[in-house]
């Protein structure tokens, strides 16, 4: 029922046809992803305890830093300019599109693996990092993440947003449940500890890109069969630069809080943190959703210069973005510890006080629109590494400041500024560069 209102306040003139459904197959599996992330983190949390869950958190949170330099931005470029060959009928670019893009992204992974190897061999790392179960799984884990990563933006270039959806927040977190939830049913969660849930977390990774291989090979092999692949190189490369400092720095704002808690405060400390975090990201769903959907959207309106009905587009995805949110935070607001105290446990009460901090900067970021997205689908990809760059000084800084003071509620805090930061100035950018209002919250400009 509600999928379908959403579908339908977006459809009026902005979207049609495909693009609706695609709407409401995404909101689906965003609840679904939703759910089982939820599930996974509160079966994880009683398996693990609050120190064990922290370890957890931190070596996944480092994992999600590794992949950055592995695919350097490749996915987003991906996307971006499959979308384009694919709307001129370019087989011959969208066949160099994705050779190009997976031999590098392959090349920058084995890199990215054999220098971290190192690091955590001979750099003085803590120990819990030296062993060798958390080095073999570093090492296959990064190229499995960058390479699903790089197939699903594949399938989102040539406008299967919904399918693309399925690999990462499907079969992923519905492989891992499935594991976890087999021990805890069994009276047997004595017996795992975080290697463990991590091993289980690498197998879902596997099952995640066997499943993005499969449609790739479907949906994509009879389009380029016969085509000769036509690549750019060194244009991709400078193109990928901007996109993958920008990714790399956003990817930081939501990790390297995470690690720096880790080394400056406890384990206890990141496993409240890792708790309020997932929690805050809700007030996000429906951003994630439309946005995901509109990717290419906004990437083919732009090229067409129809810059009306990109205005018109954006305006209507932000009123769903933000009507959308107000709910969830009246829960949070009203019903916040009691539901944290029965989902996790009574050791995680403490998240609620981060809780409502983090929820700050959410609210910022949701009312800002889609300012990065934006950008970086119509080419002014400098513009989203500058907002990010200073994001990410202020939540490093404000870290290093106010962790060993204030542990989880110092990261909190400086994660609120950070996302505020760099939302104001991509919004003030999307502005002066595309000429329209991405917010409705700000009047729109004549375009």
């Amino acid at each position: 029922m509600a999928a379908s209102r959403w579908s339908q306040l977006l459809s009026r003139g902005a979207l049609r046809g495909g693009l609706a459904r695609a709407l409401s197959g995404n909101f689906i599996i965003r609840v679904a992803f939703t759910l089982l992330g939820f599930a996974n983190a509160i079966l994880l949390a009683r398996l693990l305890g609050v120190e064990g869950y922290g370890f957890y958190a931190a070596v996944v949170a480092m994992l999600n830093l590794l992949v950055i330099p592995s695919q350097f931005g490749f996915p987003v470029l991906a996307t971006r300019e499959i979308a384009r060959a694919d709307t001129a009928q370019d087989m011959s670019m969208l066949r160099g599109v994705m050779g190009g893009s997976f031999r590098l992204v392959l090349l920058f992974s084995m890199v990215t693996v054999t220098l971290t190897c190192l690091s955590l061999i001979y750099l003085p790392v803590p120990e819990s990092l030296r062993r060798p179960e958390v080095i073999w799984l570093v090492a296959a884990l990064v190229p499995l993440a960058a390479a699903t990563a790089l197939l699903v933006a594949w399938l989102r270039g040539i406008g299967n947003v919904v399918l693309a959806m399925v690999p990462e927040q499907v079969v992923k977190p519905l492989g891992l449940l499935t594991v976890l939830s087999a021990f805890f049913l069994l009276g047997r969660s004595g017996e795992i500890d975080a290697l463990d849930a991590l091993s289980f977390y690498f197998l879902a990774t596997m099952a995640a890109l066997l499943v993005a291989l499969y449609h790739c090979a479907r949906r994509l092999r009879p389009r380029i069969a016969g085509a000769r692949p036509q690549t750019s190189y060194k244009a991709w490369l400078l193109a990928s630069v901007p996109i993958g400092l920008s990714g790399a720095l956003q990817i930081m704002n939501g990790q390297a809080d995470l690690l720096l808690l880790g080394a400056l405060g406890s384990l206890e400390d990141v496993g409240i943190y890792r708790v309020a975090i997932q929690l805050s990201l809700l007030v996000l769903f429906f951003k994630q959703v439309v946005n995901s959907v509109l990717a290419p959207r906004f990437a083919s309106l732009w090229s067409s210069n129809d810059r009306a009905s990109l205005q018109r587009l954006v305006r209507r995805s932000s009123l769903l973005m933000v009507f959308s949110a107000l709910p969830i935070l009246l829960f949070f607001l009203v019903l916040g510890e009691w539901a944290i105290s029965l989902a996790f446990g009574a050791d995680f009460a403490g998240a609620y006080d981060v809780l409502l901090i983090l929820l700050a900067g959410q609210l910022v970021n949701v009312g800002a629109g889609s300012v990065g997205l934006l950008l970086n689908m119509t080419g002014h990809s400098r513009d989203v590494l500058r907002a990010v760059f200073f994001g990410s000084a202020f939540l490093v800084i404000g870290c290093l400041l106010l962790v060993p003071e204030y542990g989880a509620a110092g990261a909190a805090v400086a994660n609120a500024v950070s996302v505020t930061t760099w939302n104001l100035i991509m919004f003030a950018s999307v502005r002066v560069r595309l000429g329209i209002s991405p917010s409705i919250l700000w009047p729109a400009q004549r375009v």
